[in-house]
């Protein structure tokens, strides 16, 4: 059983990740080591702020009598000097005070860099799902007003596939890790990584599924293409044959998903490798393809980073704008009160029902 803090609903951890006991005091303030001393003290409550008091109680033994937690006095004057730790400290009638931390939440926080407001621009106005320079009306309205409903607390699902070694893993780890590795490890089964953005105020996660692209594979993989928002099709511009095979990879997926609800990009990677001149000849073909399958198009490189952060942003941003859209035409629709009217003008339904009931056989 956990800890609630007075007006909050936060479980509580003790010292060593054990759930402390109910009715313990939450206090901001230093512990009192040894003696306790009769009259009431004072403290602020680590989660909600509010001033709690401890009432009169048994004294504890003397330090010298009774062991103490190792280094709590130390701690105690530690939490006294940081003043934006989250942890705090809990009394309980004969014992000594143990450190009390929140329990993790669910999401993780959103980082600074990860916080958009403003719509991410199109890489070609050619091959967009839209070329609007900012996000839908409907959209901006209702994240002021806080209308967007559960968005805020539901986890968009990003699915990457595409051929063999044409660099799906290094792309995620760029964008969530930051990271390139040179050395090629091939992907067995799936792999996802999560991430939180801030978009327009409102907190949405992204979870990216990296697939295999071996085709022993592909059965595995494919099991997990269901529920996905978004689909990112990865290819390599220095291939021209991983480009054709777009168009199975994107066949495959959608027969777990509905081609009205999600959103569709077709990505071509190692953009560094590639001549100015080879690139030109390829990104011709690659935007006839994205037209031909309504996707946007982009092209990266994972090694150096180009256009990553930006492609992400843009997934993220037009998945939030979708979810919202759909949220808010799910909420204005109309309710079964609003359609079912009880047309009669009797007071009193059931003695209606009983009048209107044959007689044949009373």
């Amino acid at each position: 059983m956990g800890l609630r803090g007075p007006g909050r609903g936060y479980p509580c951890v003790g010292a060593r990740g054990a759930f402390c006991a109910p009715g313990l005091h939450v206090a901001r303030a230093p512990p009192h080591v040894g003696p306790r001393p009769p009259s009431p003290r004072l403290g602020t409550c680590g989660i909600s702020g509010d001033q709690v008091s401890f009432p009169p109680q048994t004294p504890h033994p003397a330090p010298d009598s009774s062991p103490q937690p190792e280094g709590a006095a130390a701690a105690g004057e530690a939490v006294g000097k940081r003043g934006g730790d989250l942890s705090c400290w809990v009394w309980a009638p004969g014992f000594f005070p143990v450190r009390w931390r929140p329990m993790m939440s669910v999401f993780a926080p959103v980082r600074r860099d990860r916080i958009i407001a403003e719509l991410p621009q199109c890489f070609q106005r050619e091959a967009a799902l839209h070329s609007h320079t900012s996000f839908h009306p409907k959209v901006t309205s209702a994240c002021q007003e806080q209308r967007t409903g559960t968005v805020g607390f539901r986890i968009s699902k990003i699915i990457v596939v595409g051929d063999l070694s044409v660099g799906k893993t290094c792309l995620i780890n760029r964008f969530c890790k930051d990271t390139f590795d040179k050395n090629y490890k091939a992907t067995i089964g799936v792999d996802f990584e999560m991430e939180r953005f801030e978009v327009l105020g409102i907190p949405f996660s992204l979870q990216l599924w990296d697939t295999a692209g071996q085709e022993r594979f592909k059965c595995i993989a494919s099991t997990y293409y269901r529920g996905a928002q978004a689909i990112v099709i990865v290819f390599d511009v220095t291939d021209a044959a991983s480009l054709d095979h777009t168009r199975q990879w994107l066949a495959d997926a959608l027969k777990e998903n509905e081609p009205s609800n999600v959103i569709l990009f077709l990505v071509g990677s190692k953009k560094d490798l590639s001549s100015p001149a080879h690139y030109r000849l390829i990104e011709r073909d690659a935007i006839k393809v994205a037209q031909e399958m309504q996707a946007e198009y982009w092209a990266v490189s994972s090694l150096t980073g180009e256009n990553v952060k930006e492609f992400f942003f843009r997934v993220a941003s037009l998945s939030f704008e979708s979810s919202v859209l759909a949220e808010l035409e799910k909420s204005s629709a109309r309710k079964i009160g609003d359609v079912v009217r009880i047309a009669s003008n009797d007071g009193d339904l059931y003695l209606t029902a009983q009048r209107r009931r044959s007689k044949c056989c009373f």
